[in-house]
C-alpha cells in the first residue's frame, strides 16, 4: 500500500493552448505557480507541480492549415517552445504534460471508460453560438451587435454530439462536503460560483 506524505500539495497551471508562441501572460501564471510550489516545498510539503500544453481544437487545426503543416507537426514545434521558455525561466515543474502524449491519451481513455461504466456521462446534442477565438459557446446576451465582445467576430452556429457529465447525481454529497470543508475551494468568490453551479 502506498503511504502518502503527511503534507502533500498538488498544483497545476492551465495547460497552454498551442496555437501561437508563448507570451508574457503564459509566463506570469507559470512564475506565480512556481513561487507557490517552492514556498510549499520549503515548508516541508511533498509537492507535485504540473504544467504543459493543450494540443487539440479547432483553433490549432486552422492555424496548422494556414501554415501548410499537419496539426501534429504544428503542435510539436510550439510545445517545445513552451517547454524551453519555462526551462529558461527556471520553472521547477515536476511534469510537463502534452495532451498528445501516449500516456495522457491512455489515461483519458481509461477514465472515460470507468466514468461511462458508472453511468456518470451520457451522449446528447449540444448546439449554440461558438467563438473559435474564445473556444467557448456564447449566448445572445454575451454578444455586442451580434459579435463576440473580445474578438469582434460573429460566432459560428455549431451543433454537435457531445458527452455530458451527470453532475446532478453528486449534487447532495458535493454540497454537504463544501459546507463541511469551507476552505476546500478558494478564493471565496470562486467558491460561491462553484456552489451555485452545483445547485443549478
Amino acid at each position: 500500500m502506498i503511504k502518502l506524505a503527511e503534507k502533500t500539495f498538488y498544483i497545476t497551471t492551465a495547460i497552454d493552448y498551442t496555437n501561437a508562441a508563448p507570451h508574457i501572460g503564459h509566463a506570469y501564471q507559470k512564475i506565480a505557480s512556481d513561487v507557490q510550489a517552492r514556498w510549499k516545498r520549503s515548508q516541508g510539503y511533498d509537492v507535485f507541480f504540473l504544467t504543459g500544453t493543450d494540443e487539440h481544437g479547432l483553433k490549432i487545426q486552422r492555424a496548422a492549415k494556414e501554415k501548410g503543416v499537419s496539426p501534429q507537426d504544428f503542435v510539436d514545434k510550439l510545445s517545445k517552445q513552451f517547454q524551453n521558455a519555462w526551462d529558461k525561466l527556471n520553472i521547477r515543474y515536476d511534469k510537463f504534460i502534452r495532451t498528445t502524449d501516449k500516456d495522457h491519451k491512455k489515461a483519458v481513455k481509461e477514465a472515460i471508460k470507468k466514468i461511462k461504466e458508472k453511468g456518470d456521462i451520457y451522449k446528447s446534442q449540444y448546439k449554440g453560438l461558438y467563438c473559435v477565438g474564445c473556444e467557448r459557446f456564447l449566448t445572445e446576451k454575451d454578444l455586442i451587435d451580434g459579435r463576440c465582445p473580445d474578438h469582434k467576430t460573429k460566432p459560428e452556429y455549431i451543433k454537435e454530439e457531445s458527452y455530458f457529465f451527470k453532475l446532478s447525481k453528486y449534487q447532495k454529497p458535493l454540497l454537504k462536503f463544501y459546507k463541511e470543508n469551507p476552505e476546500f475551494i478558494s478564493p471565496k468568490l470562486i467558491r460561491k460560483h462553484v456552489i451555485n453551479r452545483v445547485k443549478e
